[in-house]
């Protein structure tokens, strides 16, 4: 069987044989798909600032095998992509070998997933599988004492509103560490990175249309920031073509990322989204925002960050003063980076 006869399957994050499942931001409500599953009609709605419980799923990984001369099988992953993917294989299908990964972290271009070797020389491992990813890496935790930086000029006051989950509406599980932010200005202000992180995805496609009230939409522009620690944040709502980062970037507190889009044809009317999250590989049980194959799902943070009136997460429907410091600019920086951050400020 080996590499001639198995069945591979391009990575989709959010899709296995029976079930799609979506954890969802809420936005608003763009239109309602039918989709056939299981002999039953289950309701998918799509909706604004969204974004699936595979974060990332532009980026695909092929798998690939090859065999070695003792008989075992390296399977191999290639795909355009930055920063962390989180890939689970599945087998439907597998003789005179045994897999036990739950998963596997990639972080470049192409490299080995894993290899399995035969438990009988004699025999050729056969084996069928399928995989999906998903963004980021697994954490069990974060640092919850890192300080974030408000995403606006210093100065500037900003009203800050908590986004509620689409589950509220639909009356089904909250995740209990639901939290999303909408950052509400007059002005197409340019927005600034919040923390250290490398651009790993940048989605520029969508230009409002200003001659139209929205109650709900969701074609929006945004790009997602991977950080050290694995947390990652999407700031969603930037207007097409005037995003100022590329994938691969490395973005520092302050770092401007891009302009902030007009939300519809109602006027000094700016709305930033931004969601700060992580992926978690810890729970089994199927809850809101999981996966029923794997148990794999996002959970989302409530930063600490730096404001006026000092260091604090935000409350909704709350105004506050953007400040930032030498101190929290340079508290995830190398030794290479705070020098030549020291020789700009000169």
């Amino acid at each position: 069987m080996g590499k001639d006869t198995m069945l591979k399957f391009v990575g989709q994050p959010i899709n296995n044989s029976t079930r799609l499942n979506f954890d969802l931001y809420l936005g608003q409500i763009n239109k309602i798909v039918k989709v056939v599953n299981m002999d039953k009609i289950i309701i998918i709605i799509s909706f604004l600032h969204f974004f699936l419980v595979t974060e990332g799923q532009k980026a695909t990984i092929q798998l690939s095998s090859i065999t070695n001369k003792d008989g075992s099988i390296d399977i191999l992953y290639d795909g355009d992509f930055r920063g962390s993917y989180f890939v689970k294989l599945q087998f439907s299908y597998l003789q005179n070998a045994v897999y036990s990964d739950f998963g596997h972290v990639v972080r470049s271009y192409r490299g080995k997933l894993t290899t399995l070797k035969p438990l009988n020389q004699i025999n050729g491992i056969s084996f069928r599988y399928s995989y999906q990813c998903w963004r980021g890496r697994p954490l069990k935790e974060y640092d919850k004492n890192q300080i974030y930086v408000l995403p606006y000029r210093a100065g500037k006051s900003v009203m800050v509103q908590h986004v509620n989950h689409i589950n509220q509406i639909l009356d089904l599980p909250v995740p209990a560490n639901w939290v999303s932010y909408a950052f509400i200005t007059k002005n197409p202000d340019t927005i600034f990175s919040c923390r250290k992180g490398i651009v790993v995805d940048v989605i520029n496609e969508f230009q409002t249309d200003t001659t139209k009230t929205y109650k709900y939409q969701s074609q929006k522009n945004y790009i997602v920031v991977e950080h050290e620690d694995g947390t990652l944040a999407r700031y969603t709502g930037l207007e097409l073509d005037k995003i100022q980062v590329k994938p691969g970037e490395k973005v520092f507190p302050g770092t401007p990322i891009g302009i902030i889009g007009r939300y519809d044809k109602t006027p000094n009317h700016f709305v930033l989204h931004i969601a700060f999250y992580y992926l978690d590989t810890s729970k089994k049980t199927i809850e809101a925002g999981s996966n029923n194959t794997f148990g794999i799902f996002y959970n989302y943070i409530t930063p600490m960050f730096l404001t006026n009136t000092g260091r604090q997460t935000l409350g909704g429907n709350d105004m506050y003063q953007v400040l930032t410091s030498d101190e929290v600019v340079k508290s995830e920086m190398s030794k290479k980076e705070i020098k030549a951050y020291e020789k700009l400020k000169e």
